[in-house]
């Protein structure tokens, strides 16, 4: 049996040979791709070597493990498997009990209507289907949703931006227009702005890019002053 990564996986698993022709003649129609085990211990090896089944459809009296028990072990191993029991009428009361525990999506009695089996197992694949379609919206509205989220902090990154640069171009032509000798420090301590009065009054050492504590002239009696929109410190040159 070969299958692609998206068609749906059936395993029916019967100890009559017999059985498994018939389902075999009866499904084979259907876009699936079909397995067959005679034994609940070789539908779990065939788990095992080929990996999930989407639907199983056991029968319930075999020797060895029954379906009920076989189901009961997907059930714990993969359970997102669908899993269908065929039982004649004196196993009802075990495969109720199966059912009431979420062990089994639904169950037949044999001998099987084939329309009804049909129908039950062609449900099973559309669950499967369904369930497959919704992971993958799923999947593709998280990726959706994280670049959204990106896509929000870098806009409001560039608001943020842009606002600070119009907040510090504004606090640049206020000092530069101020009667008084200011300097406009930044957060690293070098001379980011100096204003014409304080450049007549300091020179060289209002230059950009010069540490303040390394200028000449009548720096001592600076004093901060209060600049909003300036990241760092903007001082006031007293008179000398």
């Amino acid at each position: 049996m070969s299958a692609g990564a998206d068609t749906p996986k059936v395993l029916f698993v019967d100890d009559e040979e017999n059985v498994l022709r018939a389902l075999r003649r009866l499904f084979r129609r259907e876009p699936w791709a079909l397995g067959f085990a005679t034994s609940g211990e070789e539908a779990l090896r065939r788990f095992e070597a080929e990996g999930p089944f989407d639907v199983v459809v056991a029968d319930q009296r075999m020797p060895g493990m029954t379906g009920v028990e076989l189901l009961r072990r997907l059930k714990t191993l993969h359970p997102e498997c669908v899993r269908i029991v065929l039982s004649g009428y004196t196993d009802v009361n075990a495969v109720i009990e199966a059912v009431n525990e979420g062990a089994i999506f639904k169950f037949l009695t044999k001998p099987w209507d084939d329309e009804v089996l049909r129908a039950t197992v062609a449900e099973a694949v559309d669950a499967v289907t369904l369930r497959r379609r919704c992971e993958v919206l799923r999947v593709r509205v998280e990726a959706q949703n994280a670049e959204l989220a990106a896509i929000n902090r870098c806009l409001e990154e560039t608001i943020r931006q842009g606002l600070e640069a119009r907040s510090a171009g504004l606090a640049r032509a206020v000092l530069e227009a101020a009667p008084v000798a200011l300097v406009a420090v930044g957060e690293d301590g070098k001379v980011a702005l100096a204003n014409r009065a304080a450049r007549e009054r300091l020179g060289d050492g209002a230059a950009l890019g010069r540490a303040w504590g390394e200028a000449p002239g009548p720096v001592a009696g600076a004093s901060p002053v209060e600049a909003p929109g300036w990241r760092g410190t903007v001082y006031r040159i007293g008179e000398g």
